[in-house]
């Protein structure tokens, strides 16, 4: 290992995006990680990608990504129920999942198949057949050595946990 002249920063690496997802959760876990991007301050997120069922929530987030300096070209905006299929075709580095829980082990199974990073929200699975369809996903996931997140955040908020000594 070389040393870093004093002062020296590592150069950041851009990661491409793609959000599933362009609902109220979406926008905000589009924020979410851009400022944990800039906390850790060796990461840049490029939103690529957009999904949604919708094409009224999907405009609504592509402008706010658009304002912030964010290129997301009408061939990379997907809408329809078949949209996740398309921007996990898509060249990212990283997908991000916000529709309804429902849907997320067929959208994970999708991202993990098409070897992209994941971060989902909660709650991943809202049956029995979706938390095994999600652990299978899982296996694969681990095999190709993918990074997977789920929203947890609250569970490490100090009011959260306050209310749980609580309760």
């Amino acid at each position: 290992i070389r040393p870093r002249p004093l002062g020296a920063q590592p150069a950041k690496k851009t990661l491409k995006a793609g959000l599933i997802g362009c609902g109220g959760r979406g926008n905000g876990a589009a924020g979410d990680i851009q400022e944990a991007a800039k906390h850790l301050g060796t990461v840049e997120i490029r939103f690529v990608a957009l999904a949604d069922a919708f094409k009224d929530r999907m405009d609504g987030v592509r402008a706010g990504l658009t304002k912030q300096g964010h290129t997301i070209p009408d061939g990379s905006c997907f809408v329809g129920f078949d949209a996740y299929k398309k921007l996990c075709a898509a060249d990212l580095d990283v997908v991000l999942m916000a529709t309804s829980p429902v849907f997320r082990p067929l959208h994970y199974a999708a991202a993990v198949a098409a070897g992209r990073h994941v971060f989902i929200e909660k709650p991943v699975a809202v049956d029995p057949v979706g938390c095994r369809a999600m652990l299978e996903a899982g296996k694969l996931a681990e095999q190709k050595k993918l990074s997977v997140v789920a929203g947890t955040c609250l569970r490490h908020s100090p009011g959260y946990a306050a209310t749980r000594k609580v309760v």
